[in-house]
């Protein structure tokens, strides 16, 4: 026999994860709304956008993930998250040219302003320098084939 407690308590279980699955899978089409947004406004990121609400709806709704992945809009961002696929020249270029311009411009801004210390300054440029090392660092073996363990082939 069925016991009815047993299937309120199933019941109210249920309850909570469907609840948390929609909370789950709001803030993920919230994050793909404001990764949309940043694609076309400058200064806003996509990708980061893009990454936050693939991990929401991942675990809540994998197949609106899909289908907002391939939005003609987001599928160049979405390449992004496919760890096989390469750093593209262009990307990297147009990745070093905008952080370089957005670093000078604040530079520039702060130095004339007048109201930060010269450390400041160069703690910025030296993010900018690491930075510069990570992007053309990223991905960059997917060019070339992996070398084989010498070790595990024996």
């Amino acid at each position: 026999m069925n016991d009815p407690v047993e299937n309120l308590a199933t019941l109210g279980t249920r309850g909570v994860a469907s609840l948390s699955r929609w909370l789950l899978a709001a803030l993920g089409v919230a994050c793909f709304a404001l990764g949309a947004i940043g694609a076309l406004v400058p200064g806003l990121p996509t990708t980061v956008f893009l990454l936050l609400g693939s991990f929401f709806l991942t675990k809540s709704c994998p197949w609106l993930e899909r289908r907002l992945l391939q939005n003609r809009l987001l599928r160049p961002y979405a390449a992004m998250l496919d760890p096989s696929t390469p750093f593209s020249s262009r990307g990297r270029a147009t990745s070093l040219m905008a952080m370089w311009l957005s670093i000078a411009i604040t530079i520039t801004l702060l130095a004339h302003g007048g109201t930060v210390g010269s450390w400041v300054l160069a703690v910025m440029a030296a993010a900018g320098v690491a930075g510069t090392v990570a992007i053309l660092r990223f991905r960059r073996h997917l060019d070339k084939p992996l070398p084989q363990d010498e070790t595990a082939i024996r």
